[in-house]
């Protein structure tokens, strides 16, 4: 029988960033530009790899038109809740 597992906090941040910027319609280069990174830092988050700093994490937040805690959960399980019209401005 095959263990389930839960996908560890930076990759559910990951998956979020990923999910914001494709209904944002914003391409990998276009968002990375609006927070002022190279692109390889954007996919090293959306791979999970890797969290933006803090400085980063608020221009990503305002690039996507989100709420800070709608990128990064305070929730100790690393919850997150799903993508929603009223998270995207």
């Amino acid at each position: 029988m095959r263990k389930q597992t839960t996908s560890p906090p930076h990759v559910a941040i990951g998956e979020r960033i990923r999910e914001l910027r494709a209904a944002k319609g914003l391409s990998r280069g276009a968002l990375a530009a609006k927070v002022h990174v190279h692109v390889s830092s954007l996919s090293i988050w959306e791979a999970g790899t890797r969290l933006p700093r803090e400085d980063q994490r608020a221009r990503l937040a305002r690039a996507l038109g989100c709420e800070l805690s709608a990128l990064f959960p305070s929730h100790t399980d690393g919850t997150l809740a799903p993508v929603t019209a009223s998270l995207i401005n």
